[in-house]
């Protein structure tokens, strides 16, 4: 379900220096050695497994990790043991750019889906339109410590979370430190964090 007003459509490519950024990031990213990525991924996620706002959280808005994105399947585990709903984002197939958004209970309901990311499987989650999550896990090539977020560049989570069919209570971008920079370039459609969690910290830019 969208708005019914929605922001202006985010640009791929809006700044030469997002752009630059995003090839650096991504480049240092992919250098994490599979040791490293495995024990940074693990001390990240028990971070915000500590968090009370993980703990109370009834729906959590959390996204399946491909590549060099640090691991998630500790969060998506640890929803699904405490029975926590799980929401999950999923690609609209005839809508470039624009995701939505399905209850998985467990892994079999995921299949690889746009990117070959793992996604709910149509067949098995409906999307659930508008959502108020109590927290949201999001992805991001870069944040910074005033909480903006370098994304891919097709802003499908700009859309999701400005468009109104995502209204976390509280929004965790999740990153190893080498993606944690002081500043970003930033652009009015971009939606920031709340917190920031990397293997070594957790940085509140505001509750």
């Amino acid at each position: 379900m969208q708005a019914s007003s929605s922001p202006p459509s985010p640009s791929p490519e809006p700044d030469a220096r997002k752009a630059a950024l995003r090839q650096e990031m991504l480049r240092l990213r992919a250098g994490i050695s599979g040791p490293a990525h495995a024990l940074h991924s693990r001390a990240a996620q028990e971070r915000i497994l500590t968090l009370d706002a993980w703990q109370a959280a009834t729906e959590i808005l959390c996204y399946c990790a491909v590549r060099s994105e640090l691991d998630t399947r500790l969060l998506l585990e640890d929803a699904w043991a405490r029975g926590v709903r799980l929401l999950l984002p999923r690609c609209v197939p005839t809508q470039p750019g624009v995701m939505d958004v399905a209850c998985a209970c467990d892994a079999a309901d995921l299949r690889p889906g746009a990117f070959n990311i793992p996604e709910p499987d149509p067949a098995r989650c409906p999307a659930v339109g508008a959502c108020a999550p109590d927290v949201a896990v999001l992805p991001g090539v870069a944040f910074d410590r005033a909480g903006r977020r370098l994304g891919y560049g097709g802003g499908y989570y700009d859309r999701l979370l400005t468009a109104g069919q995502a209204r976390p209570g509280l929004c965790i971008g999740l990153c190893f430190s080498v993606q944690l920079v002081d500043a970003l370039p930033a652009d009015p459609w971009d939606a920031p964090v709340h917190v920031i969690v990397t293997e070594s910290e957790v940085v509140w830019i505001s509750k």
